[in-house]
């Protein structure tokens, strides 16, 4: 019997949104109680395990749920804590792309949502047309606007680190018009472009607006150096690829630091080796090298599977970490929208009520007078 109430009870509990009290508007967010997301049971029937405003998928319905009907106020708010809560998904960026009102949140977001999610059709036609609005805007104002030219670069600088480049280099071309003295414009610019020759163009004017830019002057001296590169000698590749060998003996003592110095100086003394630039990126210590040597060694060998597997488990790295950084950017900005629970605890069951001590009694006494009447009746 208690097995059917118990079944009866599952059955009716439903996923239910509490309304009213719990919501209000503050800074153009809602301000959502944790506790009026509320569980009765999970997707299989059973209690929930966690605390709602903690699950990312209990969010995630809702924000949907809120989405679908109309009020994006509330689905942007909840879209925020998906991210916070899970960086890695995409669902939650293309939710919170989808609903934020402000436009540069919106194109970072579709940026970051396409660098997770390759195949989504919809975020690349929301980038193309919100980044190609947000230039023609712009060009409203002629001539220059180096206050504009500023976010520009943050907008541009924030796609090409989620690997936008495409789209970045089109915000960084407008920076660079309404701004033609922002070092950090043509810097960026040259780090976006496929044409090795404007890379060196917007290198050098950067450096000529800010000497001091010893990122634009290292970017410089590798570009000059790629640019320039030729086919090595006989005797140079020979030696270069002999180091390449000594290295992986060096890999298989153990022995990395020697390996990492002979792998660098076989791919300075060859640079067309794409095995000394693959495994000099494998032994480097830092990403950012790393990513630079293995994307060079695809260049010379674009047929390399490993060498393309490589390139993509760094760029993920680097993915997730800034993703990471962006989330509790916009976590920061939502908190204030969300008050937290210290200790989520779920709701008490309610337990039968004790019977009360006088009842207790009554029926003590009860029991002793039938007693004794049955044995006096046994006795007669």
């Amino acid at each position: 019997m208690l097995s059917e109430a118990k079944h009866r009870v599952r059955a009716r509990a439903t996923l239910r949104f509490v309304q009213g009290d719990t919501l209000k508007k503050n800074v153009g967010r809602v301000d959502i109680n944790p506790n009026a997301l509320n569980f009765e049971t999970n997707d299989d029937g059973l209690p929930p395990t966690m605390h709602p405003w903690e699950d990312p998928e209990a969010i995630l319905r809702h924000a949907k749920r809120s989405h679908y009907s109309g009020d994006k106020t509330r689905a942007v708010t909840l879209y925020a804590r998906v991210i916070e809560l899970a960086c890695n998904d995409a669902r939650g960026w293309a939710g919170y792309a989808a609903t934020t009102p402000n436009v540069d949140e919106a194109i970072v977001s579709w940026g970051y949502t396409l660098a997770l999610a390759p195949d989504i059709k919809e975020a690349r036609a929301e980038l193309d047309t919100l980044v190609e609005e947000r230039v023609q805007t712009s060009q409203l104002a002629p001539g220059e606007n180096p206050a504009l030219a500023v976010s520009f670069v943050a907008l541009g600088r924030a796609l090409a680190e989620a690997g936008q480049k495409p789209w970045a280099y089109h915000l960084l071309v407008r920076a660079t018009q309404m701004d033609g003295q922002n070092d950090q414009a043509w810097m960026w610019r040259a780090g976006v472009t496929d044409d090795l020759a404007e890379t060196v163009s917007c290198l050098e004017q950067s450096l000529k607006i800010n000497p001091q830019n010893m990122r634009a002057r290292a970017g410089l001296h590798w570009a000059r150096t790629r640019l320039a590169a030729i086919p090595a000698s006989r005797s140079a590749a020979e030696r270069a690829a002999q180091w390449v060998e000594e290295s992986q003996r060096a890999l298989h003592d153990g022995d990395t630091d020697r390996a990492y110095e002979l792998l660098k100086n076989a791919s300075e003394l060859d640079p067309q080796n794409a095995l000394a630039w693959f495994w000099r990126g494998s032994v480097a210590v830092d990403v950012d090298e790393a990513l630079a040597c293995l994307e060079q060694a695809l260049a010379l060998d674009p047929k390399s599977e490993a060498a393309k597997d490589a390139v993509w488990w760094l760029r993920v790295r680097k993915l997730r970490e800034r993703a990471r950084a962006q989330a509790r950017v916009i976590a920061s900005s939502a908190s204030a929208s969300f008050p937290r629970v210290a200790n989520a605890a779920p709701e008490p069951v309610p337990t039968a009520q004790p019977i009360p001590l006088w009842l207790a009694a009554v029926a003590s006494v009860a029991i002793v007078i039938a007693l004794i009447v049955m044995i006096v009746l046994i006795v007669r």
